[in-house]
């Protein structure tokens, strides 16, 4: 059995109308963005009702799934299954101080869908909600497997870590061309899980990863090249968050204390525990809000990624915000595109072939 390369399933709630684009000179749309509304639970948490509402962009140039999204309505509740792909756009920057612009590269994150079917049409929002809720665990959800492409950026004060992922594509994507194989999308992790990331990855290890899309703003200090002021930057992104990591090769052993080594030897070690006590509830709930401030009705993800997109089509660049220096180093790659440690041969991904996520 092979295990997915990526994965997505979504159960959600349309949130609002899809929006079309069409090419000067043409009549039919060559592209469809709409946001879907989906639940999920805080991960590591035993309070069953600590949840969070994340919008997950859905975009596509496929003629036949644009069709399918044009006939979606507000408060619809759909079910899809798609890839999760990312767009790196260089975004224009005007510094407060000389006046100067400057590009920062940023990256935007996406569903593209393969399946979609509509559910149920036009659902009030109390039965979406109850909808919603009585689907948590299946509405948002993420397989995907890869390489770690960046250092890992470990917060003691969050207890949080993020590192990028080359993640190569299940089947090709016909309107993306044939050289678009790999997306990079941000994996983040909380509490001991975040801890032994930190300790146990680094560059080049190849890890599965189970999650939920979810959408935060946060502010960076960004410094333009010319006068060298810093500068604060709000940043809209959408991240991976792992529920269960597994790691599959090329990973380095935790260090361990003398009681912990003397566990393995005995053939006792256990995996890291979930949270038992308020205290530790209550600090998973302040993290998670702490790190997902941003409400989904202030999130326009689908509108990011529709600038993104369009300015990647024209050629052109557009302005978006920009990254925290907490977790730039999962972001902050200088010449990423063309890194040489992204290659996506057979050889160079292994042997897949058995490998079974928990």
């Amino acid at each position: 059995m092979r295990v997915a390369l990526n994965d997505v399933r979504i159960y959600g709630q349309v949130m609002g109308k899809p929006t079309f684009v069409t090419r000067r000179g043409e009549t039919v749309p060559h592209k469809a963005v709409v946001d879907i509304k989906t639940i999920s639970r805080y991960h590591n948490s035993s309070d069953v009702q600590k949840i969070k509402y994340d919008p997950v962009t859905i975009m596509t140039r496929n003629l036949e799934m644009i069709s399918q999204i044009a006939d979606l309505n507000q408060n619809d509740m759909v079910l899809l299954k798609g890839l999760l792909c990312t767009l790196d756009v260089m975004s224009a920057n005007f510094c407060e101080g000389c006046g100067e612009e400057y590009q920062i590269k940023s990256t935007q994150s996406y569903v593209y869908p393969i399946h979609l079917m509509v559910l149920e049409k036009q659902v009030p929002d109390d039965r979406g909600y109850m909808l919603l809720q009585q689907h948590a665990e299946i509405s948002n959800e993420c397989i995907v497997y890869g390489r770690v492409v960046t250092d890992v950026a470990y917060s003691e004060e969050y207890r949080n870590a993020n590192y990028k992922l080359a993640v190569k594509r299940s089947f090709r994507i016909p309107e993306d061309g044939a050289d678009k194989k790999i997306d990079y999308p941000v994996i983040c992790s909380y509490f001991e899980q975040a801890k032994q990331d930190s300790e146990c990855l680094q560059r080049g290890s190849f890890i599965n990863v189970r999650g939920s899309i979810r959408v935060r703003e946060f502010e960076r200090n960004v410094m333009c090249p010319a006068c060298g002021l810093f500068e604060k930057r709000t940043q809209r992104a959408s991240e991976l968050v792992a529920s269960y990591i597994g790691y599959v090769k090329n990973w380095k052993e935790p260090v361990r204390t003398e009681e912990e080594e003397e566990v393995v030897i005995n053939g006792v070690e256990s995996g890291p525990a979930d949270p038992e006590t308020e205290e530790e509830v209550q600090d998973m709930a302040g993290a998670q809000e702490a790190w997902n401030s941003a409400d989904v009705q202030d999130a326009h993800s689908a509108t990011s990624v529709r600038d993104a997109q369009n300015a990647q089509d024209a050629d052109t660049s557009v302005p978006l915000p920009d990254v925290p220096d907490s977790r730039a180093a999962a972001y902050d790659v200088p010449g990423f595109q063309n890194d040489p440690d992204a290659d996506d041969s057979d050889d160079e991904w292994g042997d897949m072939d058995g490998y079974l996520i928990e």
